[in-house]
């Protein structure tokens, strides 16, 4: 009897495993951002009000990071385009803040163990060190809550604020810029794959089932 008790939780416990995984969800956000340059910091080919364009995703699922600066460590992607120049940062983090300095803010920078890889054009042959995209709400009604939103609606955020954006280089002056337009592309949601073991798990305890159901014949 005790056996048979045991069989049973174990099969209850992996198809709530089953479940769980099978309702688990990743939902990657993209944003598609339009900026103007407002300190060219000096480099070659670059001028104040030049254009620049760029993209970032997150995962909206991601878990609050248990840190005081409210991030979100979701390894995500930032990219962008600036006249000849063009570039990736990868494994960035997401930072989400509620009312600082009177403003929400929903910052794109690097992560604080410095794991970010840049790969990408030089400026006059120095690496950027982070691209620091950050959006601003001054009327407070982007963001109700501390989770990663799983859109944003460019009419909730305060566009070309006092806050700019920026990505800095390695050794040398940053470059900023304003956000003046963004778009969100739709959520690609993909279910979390189930984990390799269970058919294993599954085979074991269909045959302890048939041992039990013999025995219990005798």
């Amino acid at each position: 009897m005790a056996k048979q008790v045991l069989v049973r939780t174990l099969i209850g416990a992996v198809a709530a495993t089953v479940l769980t995984a099978a309702g688990a969800l990743a939902a990657t956000v993209t944003v598609n951002w339009t900026g103007t340059i407002t300190n060219n910091g000096g480099y070659t080919g670059v001028a104040v009000s030049d254009t620049i364009t760029g993209s970032y995703s997150y995962d909206s699922t991601s878990p609050l990071d248990s840190g005081s600066t409210k991030e979100y460590a979701t390894g995500h992607t930032s990219s962008f385009t600036l006249n000849a120049y063009s570039g990736m940062m990868a494994n960035q983090n997401i930072w989400l803040s509620l009312d600082v300095g009177g403003t929400h803010q929903l910052d794109s920078r690097n992560p604080n163990d410095d794991s970010e890889v840049y790969s990408g054009d030089l400026f006059d042959g120095k690496a950027v060190s982070q691209i620091f995209l950050r959006l601003s709400d001054t009327s407070q009604t982007a963001l109700s809550n501390l989770s990663l939103p799983g859109s944003l609606d460019p009419a909730d955020w305060t566009l070309n604020s006092i806050l700019s954006s920026r990505f800095d280089i390695t050794g040398g002056s940053g470059i900023s810029f304003r956000v003046t337009e963004f778009n969100t592309d739709a959520p690609n949601t993909t279910p979390v794959p189930l984990p390799a073991s269970l058919p294993l798990m599954f085979a074991a305890l269909g045959g302890a089932g048939l041992v039990l159901r013999r025995r219990r014949a005798r």
